[in-house]
């Protein structure tokens, strides 16, 4: 969608970035003011992980003068997005960080806080494993630390200017091999070559997208099976309100993807028109029948037809 509908993209990225801002900064006041418990932690955590998933995928690209359909994720620069992105990012952060540093008490305070609740929970991910175990924290710490360095780098580094210098080097060293060009040639070369229109870098974009959509559907496949394994009493198979407020989040974004494709189809069909007009085709136009009227005959004709008599 980045590719085909960057304006519809921004705009949607932007309420995705506070909506699930919004689910952070509310599990951090309901864990400060109430009690929230550890699989309640594991399911922000991993909702909240298909948005840096997102937001690691859309590297923004470096504007060109020359307009392409196939430019990057974000051709218009949008503080408000950008800042909600930043927003999310350090929310993200901060949740995994303290979920993660001790699941074992998440949760847990007062009396409760020596209880082994939370030794119960499971998390389904390639195959069940316990949060509490030290390998399944640490391993998930390391990869919150990682997510939040490429996200940040994301924001003020574009993707193109993140692969210059493995360009570079890759250059280096196959021109090196081939011997094409001197080494006072290799030296004197700059590393800030614009790449936008760069087929590999194209490749690599659709490549981050590909994976980002496969993350998207494990994770929702995690989440669903987390709850479902952790759901004893089986009271999570009941409709509840949130998840109808869920749909009502998602209403907009549809319905705004689906008015993008109908204006994008009534324009190219009046491109169509004007193209087809301007090369003098009208085969594709109705033609209206435009009827005679009956013309009186002429005072020439009425002579001729007088003469004609007398004889």
């Amino acid at each position: 969608m980045s590719f085909r509908w960057p304006d519809t993209f921004v705009g949607n990225s932007r309420t995705a970035y506070m909506t699930a801002t919004a689910l952070l900064i509310a599990s951090f006041i309901e864990l400060t003011t109430q009690s929230l418990s550890l699989l309640d932690g594991l399911v922000v955590s991993l909702m909240t992980t298909m948005m840096i998933t997102f937001a690691i995928a859309s590297y923004s690209a470096t504007e060109s003068e020359e307009p392409s359909e196939n430019r990057g994720t974000d051709n218009i620069k949008s503080p408000t997005r950008w800042f909600m992105q930043l927003c999310f990012v350090v929310f993200w952060a901060a949740w995994g960080f303290h979920m993660w540093r001790d699941p074992a008490h998440f949760g847990l305070r007062d009396e409760a806080a020596n209880c082994d609740t939370n030794y119960k929970i499971t998390m389904q991910l390639f195959r069940e494993v316990y949060p509490t175990d030290p390998s399944v924290r640490n391993a998930a710490l390391s990869l919150i630390a990682i997510g939040f360095v490429v996200a940040v780098l994301s924001l003020f580094f574009t993707l193109e200017e993140c692969l210059v210098p493995v360009f570079w080097f890759f250059r280096l060293f196959k021109k090196k091999k081939d011997r094409e060009e001197t080494e006072e040639e290799i030296n004197n070369r700059g590393m800030t070559t614009n790449r936008y229109d760069d087929p590999l870098v194209q490749t690599i974009h659709v490549f981050l997208q590909a994976i980002a959509i496969g993350t998207y559907i494990f994770l929702i496949y995690a989440i669903e099976q987390t709850i479902n394994k952790n759901d004893f009493e089986r009271t999570t198979r009941d409709w509840s309100y949130g998840q109808t407020i869920a749909l009502i989040l998602l209403l907009q974004q549809i319905m705004d993807l689906f008015s993008t494709i109908i204006e994008e189809r009534e324009k190219k069909e009046a491109d169509d028109e004007r193209q087809a007009l301007a090369n003098g085709d009208r085969s594709g136009f109705p033609s209206i029948p435009i009827p005679l009227a009956h013309r009186p005959p002429l005072q020439s004709d009425a002579n001729a037809g007088s003469s004609s008599d007398s004889k």
